[in-house]
């Protein structure tokens, strides 16, 4: 990849087919709230003021009518919910509750977590490791065949 300019950052979109894209350096939190992800170069967090939601913990709902995920501060989650979204991770639970065992160990290793137990622990694993994940955090990986 070309050298970037100072104050810029590549940022990558975990779907295939979707171009990486360069922008500024106090623009990465921002797209890191809609799904992108930072690859390399500079990154500057603005002051909370200027953040998205400025600096509330951001959450991620799901309105089933509109099949649609969206990121709102958490102070907006009481009002989204009394008009039909849901916690994403609500329904990630669910989609996880729904999956067979080999669905799941199938989802474990694409994650490099452990496929061995029982149901229960390997939807307790994904869930955990996702959490971990979205906060930004490292987990770690346990490739147990």
């Amino acid at each position: 990849m070309a050298d970037l300019e100072p104050g810029h950052a590549r940022i990558t979109y975990p779907d295939p087919g979707v171009a990486d894209a360069i922008v500024p350096a106090s623009a990465v939190s921002h797209w890191e709230g809609i799904g992108w992800e930072f690859a390399e170069g500079d990154r500057e967090d603005p002051p909370k003021q200027y953040q998205r939601f400025e600096g509330q913990p951001p959450v991620r709902i799901y309105h089933p009518g509109l099949d649609r995920y969206e990121v709102v501060a958490e102070s907006a989650v009481a009002q989204h919910r009394s008009n039909d979204w849901i916690l994403a991770a609500e329904v990630e639970a669910q989609e996880l509750e729904d999956k067979t065992v080999p669905e799941l160990k199938a989802q474990a290793k694409a994650r490099g977590l452990a496929v061995g137990g029982t149901k229960e622990e390997l939807r307790e694993r994904i869930t955990e490791h996702d959490a971990q994940e979205q906060a930004g955090d490292q987990p770690a990986r346990d490739s147990e065949e």
